[in-house]
């Protein structure tokens, strides 16, 4: 099991314990003493995946045990749900052992090369099965050990065998959440990664025959949506096409599909849901036409990233995306208009802003980089229309966000919720305080839109979304000096340091654990599940202009 305590109120001699820290407690844990305390801490892990790691960058860990999303990352970021009074001695002893080994610091970044799949999210607990002979054996654990079974010698990736496992585990214990962290498109203990299409989502198959897939109108699915269903092939991925189904039911992260009236299908435990046709076409208009040569290519990438490529007029000016009325971002229009010379091409959005210029001279990466433009923003014009027809905000008495700049004095300064102009380099604090009553624990996703509409997200390690309770504070962001956290926004490598560029934060909250990974849309898994109090998830958006004219050093 792991455990973790934050200690309040017993002094002890000696060096201090720290006042969270994370621990796996092994079966004989109970019988610790003064002398001989048996919890292994999350400090003690990470020494030994260190040196794991200097010797090899293939190293995965499987943590089937109570709030296991996070173990080995900063414990400062977590919740005290589940805290214990430790006994005082054994507490103390727990503060040397850490003292001695340099404090119970944050998670390194070499530490990011380490495949985590987890059994629970960070508030959240796992549980056994009995066996037929009366033993027992941790639901998590039996579905991993089928899985990997099943798919012995296949080309596919944890991402897939992480939705195999939750699947199952979820069909009889609908209260455990999986969790993947590290480099999940790697191929099951091995170092080569297995990248998936753009638009393609884990799906499975209900026991009462409907499909469903794991991705939602966070992830800009919507009603009316087509998708073609692949199965596992007999190497791995591609398979064959089985069936193409249409979106009939979206939740936030789940959608429903419906098979054609007279099709049948038996989904095989594991599949794919591509999708091919989209219920609001997304566009791109194009400076040169289908009598270019180049035009067959460019039409060819932007089709790749879901987004229909359309010659513009050349005696008028791109049309301009519009804006819904109860929105500010722009959610209707062309997303982008794609211009090219002898020498560039160029990707702006509507407005005019550059997001993407690429040299071809150098054709391959010029039309990979143009479908990897249009992918972002396409992924951002739907989270966007999500949004906007979902624009309930909690009130700050329940769930309060503060932005405060972060120098070598301390704090100052709170960012406002719009407007906001930021000099590229400044670190920012965030955080948000949940002093209401909307459920007892919520958790909290947070990303940064950057200047080429990457939603990067900012605490990628908590693959649930960070774990917040009732009364508490977090911080978002990355470790910093101290005990801090805090976000640094640098300049975007990819854009030109020619003017400010518009930016956003968004934070998403919801009261069920949200499998959050940092891809470049927020890609969210979670079973049908109702909430607390039937709301939500409650989003912010904070809108402010990134100045590299005004760098930080």
């Amino acid at each position: 099991e792991r455990h973790e305590h934050r200690a309040h109120d017993v002094a002890t001699p000696g060096p201090p314990t720290p006042p969270a820290f994370h621990a796996l407690l092994p079966t004989d844990a109970p019988r610790s003493t003064a002398a001989d305390c048996r919890a292994i801490t999350s400090s003690e892990l990470r020494a030994v995946l260190r040196a794991l790691v200097e010797r090899t960058g293939n190293v995965t860990v499987i943590l089937d045990c109570c709030h296991a999303a996070g173990l080995i990352r900063d414990p400062a970021s977590t919740s005290e749900l589940f805290g214990r009074t430790w006994e005082p001695a054994a507490r103390a002893q727990i503060g040397e052992r850490l003292h001695a080994r340099g404090g119970a610091g944050p998670t390194r970044p070499e530490l990011e090369v380490v495949v985590r799949i987890v059994a629970s999210a960070a508030l959240e607990r796992a549980y056994e099965e009995r066996l037929a002979d009366g033993r027992h054996i941790g639901a998590f654990s039996r579905a991993l050990a089928e899985v990997l079974d099943e798919t012995r010698d296949l080309d596919l990736s944890w991402v897939d065998v992480a939705h195999a496992v939750h699947t199952r585990v979820q069909a009889r214990r609908p209260g455990q959440w999986i969790g993947l962290e590290g480099p999940r498109d790697r191929v099951p203990f091995a170092l080569r990664e297995l990248r998936r299409p753009i638009d393609s989502h884990p799906c499975h198959q209900t026991a009462d025959g409907r499909v469903r897939v794991a991705a939602g109108w966070l992830q800009g699915v919507a009603v009316g949506d087509r998708f073609a269903l692949q199965a596992l092939g007999v190497a791995g991925w591609p398979g064959a096409t089985l069936a193409t189904a249409v979106a009939v039911a979206v939740s936030a992260c789940e959608a429903a599909l419906q098979l054609p009236a007279r099709g049948r299908l038996a989904l095989p435990g594991l599949a794919r849901a591509i999708r091919v046709a989209a219920a609001q076409p997304l566009t791109a208009t194009c400076s040169l036409g289908p009598q270019d040569h180049r035009w067959h290519a460019l039409h060819a990438a932007a089709q790749a990233a879901g987004v229909r490529l359309e010659p513009l007029d050349p005696d008028r000016a791109p049309s301009p995306a519009t804006a819904d009325a109860h929105d500010g971002p722009a959610t209707r229009g062309p997303l982008a208009h794609v211009e090219s010379d002898a020498q560039r091409l160029r990707v702006r959005e509507p407005g005019g802003s550059l997001c993407g210029e690429y040299e071809l001279g150098r054709p391959l990466a010029a039309l990979t980089g143009l479908t990897r433009a249009l992918a972002r923003l396409a992924a951002w014009r739907r989270l966007q229309r999500a949004l906007a027809e979902r624009p309930w905000r909690p009130h700050p008495d329940e769930l309060a966000l503060r932005c405060r700049r972060l120098d070598a004095g301390g704090e100052s300064g709170d960012l406002e919720l719009s407007g906001a102009r930021l000099r590229a380099g400044e670190v920012w604090a965030l955080a948000v305080t949940h002093a209401g009553e909307l459920a007892s624990r919520l958790h909290c996703a947070a990303f940064r839109l950057t200047a080429d509409r990457e939603l990067v997200h900012l605490s990628a390690e908590h693959t649930h979304g960070l774990p917040i309770v009732q009364g508490e504070r977090l911080e978002i962001g990355e470790p910093l000096a101290g005990d801090r956290r805090g976000v640094r926004f640098d300049w975007c490598a990819t854009v030109p340091r020619d003017g400010p560029r518009d930016e956003r934060l968004i934070f998403i909250v919801d009261a069920r654990p949200l499998r959050v990974h940092a891809t470049a849309t927020p890609a969210v898994a979670r079973a049908d599940v109702a909430r607390a109090d039937g709301r939500g998830p409650w989003s912010w958006q904070i809108a402010y202009r990134l100045d590299p004219g005004l760098a930080v050093t």
